[in-house]
């Protein structure tokens, strides 16, 4: 390089883009692979993290609180947080791929009780999850009572964050196939047409609670569904009974409150964790719906004994 040229030292008017991460999973819990008896009749259990079961073949049945969610091969079911469920076999030759883990992102009323289709790419994804999961954790993996993984001795080179990015990656094309619900012909039936809206607004909610902790414009959600401001915001206001912005703010709210009650951060870090402009917004907000400042509410709760 010739030495007369200048060196560029400054960023040169470029900006960096930090980019967003919409769901990150935790921690893993366990990975199992069974190949089941015919008529096999699993356990009834409930915990405080995420079960995916992917039917690999045969017939499935996953008992979902008061739902029955039928499996074949390609499909999945996700079991949220503290849901009761139970897994059932049908027939011969059923095998399945199950995977629990934490991720506080997931929207649980956008999986609980349905049944999700996997195209190829997810199938492919499952796959290469299982595999990579092998080479980071010691099996057994159709252990029924697996308490704790167990690393191996020997790791290739990042294969826990690969393990955990395909994961990541999986649940984002699933979340994304959940939020596009297909727009009713226009000359369905009346009642095809209110299932429809319905879904509609399950969508709104689940791409809310995906984005709990951001700013979200009315633009953002309507590009990411694919409709008009005016229509999704008349179909959830037929819906929910309140506009999209004031249910987003409700749900906010609730999950201040809670974080209030862990008693662990100031109204400030709340208010920026949830994504509000300002402590000032924030507490305007608050007492809209909680009819009482931040700062009263924590004051009634301690009252209680509630903290």
């Amino acid at each position: 390089m010739p030495s007369d040229l200048p060196i560029l030292k400054e960023h040169a008017g470029y900006v960096y883009t930090r980019l967003l991460s919409e769901i990150a999973v935790e921690n893993v819990i366990s990975l199992h692979y069974y190949e089941y008896a015919p008529h096999y009749c699993g356990v009834v259990e409930s915990h405080d993290f995420w079960e995916m079961v992917y039917a690999d073949s045969g017939s499935l049945i996953c008992r979902a609180g008061d739902d029955e969610i039928r499996l074949t091969q390609g499909q999945a079911v996700l079991h949220p947080p503290d849901e009761i469920h139970q897994l059932l076999a049908i027939g011969k030759d059923s095998s399945a791929c199950i995977f629990s883990f934490t991720c506080p992102q997931l929207p649980a009323e956008m999986f609980r009780g349905q049944t999700v289709e996997l195209n190829q790419n997810q199938k492919n994804l499952v796959g290469m999850l299982y595999q990579e999961g092998r080479t980071v954790f010691e099996g057994p993996y159709n252990c029924l009572y697996q308490p704790r993984l167990e690393r191996r001795k020997q790791i290739p080179f990042g294969a826990e964050q690969v393990f955990r990015n395909t994961l990541e990656n999986l649940l984002l094309l699933m979340v994304r196939n959940q939020l596009r619900p297909a727009l009713a012909a226009e000359d369905a039936p009346t009642h095809g047409r209110i299932r429809n809206d319905r879904a509609i607004a399950d969508a709104v909610v689940a791409f809310l609670n995906a984005n709990l902790y951001r700013k979200l414009r009315l633009s953002e959600i309507s590009a990411a569904l694919s409709f008009s401001e005016g229509y999704l915001e008349e179909i959830f206001q037929q819906q929910k009974g309140q506009s999209i912005m004031d249910y987003f703010n409700g749900m906010k709210i609730y999950q201040a409150k809670r974080l209030i009650g862990e008693a662990g951060y100031t109204f400030t870090q709340i208010a920026q964790m949830l994504g509000f402009s300002s402590i000032h917004y924030f507490s305007r907000v608050f007492r809209q719906h909680v009819k009482m400042s931040p700062t009263e509410y924590e004051k009634s709760v301690k009252l209680t004994g509630l903290l």
